[in-house]
């Protein structure tokens, strides 16, 4: 199972960048970094350092919460309200939907022509 340590790696060299160079530009120390990366215990990054180091590779930010366990605040806030939300994610992987194919449903329904509009024509 990957962990969020060895994606960071895997980013860090993908761009050629060093510890030093890497933990610099987002503002931690190299001897963090080099924890984070193997994992150590205790050494799971915070919410802002996981938005750097994805702002630093130019990915999105979830990649990097969802395997460091990390719920967006946004996402907990809409959990809060909407707790139907568990539902529908346990019945969806249930029924072997994947999440690139609700991805797809929900820009679908972004689409106007696609709209559903109660008494509409």
């Amino acid at each position: 199972m990957e962990t969020v340590g060895k994606r960071i790696r895997k980013h860090r060299e993908a761009k050629r960048a060093g510890i030093r160079e890497m933990a610099r530009s987002i503002d931690i120390s190299p001897a963090y970094l080099s924890r984070v990366e193997h994992d150590w215990p205790g050494a799971t990054p915070s919410q802002d350092v996981l938005h750097r180091m994805a702002s630093y590779f130019g990915i999105s930010s979830d990649e990097l919460l969802s395997l460091a366990r990390r719920v967006p605040p946004d996402v907990m806030d809409e959990l809060a309200r909407s707790p139907e939300w568990f539902s529908v994610i346990r019945e969806a992987k249930k029924a072997g939907v994947k999440p690139d194919t609700l991805w797809t449903l929900a820009k679908l329904l972004e689409e106007p022509s696609l709209r559903y509009i109660p008494g509409g024509s």
